[in-house]
């Protein structure tokens, strides 16, 4: 029974921070639990586990944690977004001359009516490629977990 208490007071504070920021309004903060935990997991098969292929299965969980980082860090816009930038600019916004207190949004590259439906294309695949990229990330977090998780355990 004392190490039940001992294990538990010794969960309590090593959870203490990732419950405090935890919040039920958004995704991020269960990718933040689930993160937490599979490092938890990672860490004691490679230090404690006591199974024939514990190594293997800290193997498994690692790139799940990976995802996990990119997904949390929400940055696959970053690299995609690039190219984007160089052909056409940074967008900026102007003040409208016409109307007091509003804001126009200004693309240097845009000139022409064709430019703005080739910039809006552009966009489009900046959208869709990093949507792909949060995909690709979901599905080898969820199918590794779906394929393994039952068999994760010391």
């Amino acid at each position: 029974m004392f190490r039940n208490i001992k294990y538990g007071l010794k969960n309590l504070i090593k959870w203490f921070p990732t419950i405090w920021n935890d919040r039920d309004w958004d995704y991020c903060f269960l990718y933040d639990l689930l993160c937490f935990k599979l490092k938890n997991m990672e860490k004691f098969q490679r230090k404690y586990g006591h199974s024939v292929n514990n190594e293997e299965i800290a193997n498994e969980i690692k790139p799940c944690i990976e995802a996990l980082g990119r997904l949390i860090e929400d940055d696959y816009k970053d690299e995609v977004w690039i190219a984007l930038r160089e052909r056409w600019g940074d967008f900026e916004f102007e003040d409208c001359e016409d109307k007091p207190g509003y804001s126009k949004l200004v693309i240097p590259g845009v000139k022409t009516e064709e430019d703005r439906k080739e910039y809006r294309a552009d966009i489009k695949r900046c959208v869709d490629s990093e949507e792909e990229a949060i995909q690709k990330d979901l599905s080898l977090l969820f199918d590794t977990m779906k394929e393994n998780i039952r068999k994760w355990w010391d």
